[in-house]
C-alpha cells in the first residue's frame, strides 16, 4: 500500500490525524482513509483507471488521482510544499489485504516535494508513556526482581534468609510483571497490533508461567522431619523449577529482544537507549548474583537476621537442589 500522511513521524494512522491510503490487493486497487491501527474496514472505494499487479513476488501498483483532496476524508497532494508518504508491503506470497511484517523492508515512508521529487528521510518516532512504563517494569520484573530472586533461592541457601529475600523479590516481580503486561496490551491497543512479533507471544507465555508461580507455591506439599521426598513433592519441584527457570530464562532474553523491537519499529535513539539502558542495569544485577554464588557464596551481602517464614524456608527448601 501507498500512503500520503501526516505528522512528521512513519505512522499509519498519520499521528492520530489520519493516512490516505491506496491498496493493492487481489488484484484491485482500493482507497481507504485509515485513522486507527487496525485494517481498513468496508472495503474503500475502487480506484478507477488503476493497475495492480503481483508477479514473481513483486508488486506493481500504478494510480492516478487528483491533487486536490476530493472530499473531507482525504489528503491533498501539495506540490511544492514537502509533505510524508509511507508505504508498505505483506509477506511474500500474499495476494490480500493483511498486516505487514516488521523492519523496514516490510513498511517506511518518506517525505517528499512532488514539484521537485526531492526527498528527505522522516523524523524517527518517540517513545510513548505506555512503552516507557512497559520497558521500565519489565526490565524490572523480569531483567532485575524475578531473576535476582530465583539466584538467591539457588546459590545462598547456606543463608539463613535466603527465603525471606526469595518470597520478597518474587512477590516484588510478580506484581511488576502484571503491570507492565497491562501497559504492553494499552500499547498495542492505541499504537500497534496485539501479538504481532515473536517477542509479544514469548511474553505472553511468560508472564502466564510468572503469574501461576506462586499459585503452585501455595499448594507445595512440605517435607516431613526424618522423611525423604513423596511423589507429590516431587512432582512440585519438577513444575515449580522447571515452570520458574523456563520463565527466567526466557523472561531475560525476552528483556533484551525487546530493545530490538524498539529499534525495528523505528524509534528514536533516545528511545533505543532508554530501552537498552534499563535492561543492562537490571540485568547486571542477577547475572552479577549468580556469578558471586558459583564462585564466593560466602561473600552475599543477604541480611543475617533470621525469621520465622525464613527457618520454614530453610526446612522445606532443604536437599531441593
Amino acid at each position: 500500500g501507498f500512503g500520503i500522511s501526516a505528522g512528521n513521524e512513519v505512522s499509519m494512522t498519520g499521528s492520530g490525524q489520519g493516512t490516505d491510503i491506496v491498496t493493492c490487493a487481489g488484484g484491485e486497487v482500493r482507497r481507504h482513509w485509515v485513522t486507527s491501527n487496525v485494517l481498513p474496514s468496508g472495503g474503500g472505494e475502487t480506484v478507477p483507471g488503476s493497475v495492480c499487479e503481483q508477479v514473481n513476488g513483486q508488486t506493481s501498483l500504478t494510480f492516478e488521482r487528483d491533487l486536490a483532496a476530493g472530499g473531507g476524508s482525504r489528503r491533498a497532494v501539495t506540490p511544492g510544499i514537502e509533505q510524508q508518504i509511507i508505504f508498505a508491503r505483506g509477506s511474500d506470497g500474499a495476494t490480500a489485504l493483511t498486516y505487514h511484517g516488521l523492519g523496514t523492508a516490510n513498511r517506511d515512508g518518506m517525505v517528499i516535494d512532488f514539484a521537485t521529487g526531492s526527498t528527505s528521510a522522516p523524523a524517527k518516532r518517540s517513545g510513548e508513556a505506555q512503552l516507557y512504563l512497559h520497558l521500565a517494569l519489565m526490565s524490572i520484573a523480569w531483567g532485575g526482581c524475578l531473576p535476582l530472586g530465583v539466584a538467591i533461592a539457588n546459590r545462598f541457601r547456606a543463608k539463613p534468609a535466603w527465603f525471606t529475600w526469595h518470597k520478597r523479590l518474587q512477590i516484588t516481580g510478580w506484581a511488576l510483571q502484571l503491570l507492565g503486561f497491562c501497559m504492553a496490551v494499552w500499547y498495542c491497543q492505541e499504537f500497534s497490533l496485539h501479538f504481532s512479533s515473536l517477542h509479544t507471544w514469548i511474553g505472553l507465555i511468560v508472564v502466564i508461567l510468572g503469574t501461576l508461580q506462586p499459585l503452585n507455591a501455595a499448594f507445595r506439599p512440605h517435607l516431613e522431619e526424618g522423611k525423604g521426598k513423596t511423589m507429590a513433592r516431587l512432582v512440585f519441584e519438577v513444575v515449580h523449577k522447571g515452570s520458574g527457570w523456563t520463565a527466567v530464562v526466557l523472561g531475560m532474553l525476552n528483556v533484551l529482544a525487546g530493545i530490538w523491537v524498539v529499534a525495528d519499529k523505528g524509534y528514536n535513539a533516545v528511545t533505543i537507549g532508554i530501552a537498552a539502558t534499563l535492561a543492562t542495569i537490571c540485568l547486571t544485577v542477577p547475572i552479577g548474583a549468580f556469578s558471586v554464588g558459583f564462585c564466593c557464596p560466602d561473600k552475599a551481602p543477604l541480611s543475617s537476621s533470621v525469621s520465622p517464614s525464613a527457618l520454614e524456608g530453610q526446612r522445606i527448601g532443604a536437599g531441593a537442589d
